[in-house]
C-alpha cells in the first residue's frame, strides 16, 4: 500500500512550522503507525533530508500506536503525523 502522510514540521521553537505531506510506498497491512515512520526516516536520510524528530510526548503517542496494524480501513490521525491518503 502507499500511504500519503501529512506531518507537522519545525525545526525550532522561534521558527514558524509547517505541514508537510510524503507518500510512503510499499506498506505491508502489518506495518505498524510508528514502522511506516521509521521507513519514511530512511527514505528521507538517504535522500539527504531531514529525518523526522518526536519529543518524548509524541514517542509515548506512538509507542501506544505502535500495537495498532494499518489496514485498507484505518485512517490514523495523531499530534503530529496524519495519514490522508492510501492505495
Amino acid at each position: 500500500m502507499t500511504f500519503k502522510l501529512r506531518i507537522w514540521r519545525q525545526p525550532d521553537a522561534k521558527t514558524p512550522g509547517k505541514l508537510v505531506d510524503y507518500d510512503v510506498r510499499d506498506i505491508s497491512p502489518s506495518t505498524s503507525f510508528l514502522e511506516m515512520l521509521d521507513i519514511l526516516n530512511e527514505t528521507l536520510v538517504k535522500d539527504g533530508k531531514e529525518p523526522i524528530a518526536f519529543d518524548r510526548i509524541a514517542a509515548k503517542v506512538f509507542a501506544a500506536l505502535a500495537r495498532l496494524r494499518l489496514t485498507a480501513s484505518h485512517t490514523v490521525p495523531i499530534i503530529l503525523a496524519r495519514c490522508v491518503s492510501f492505495t
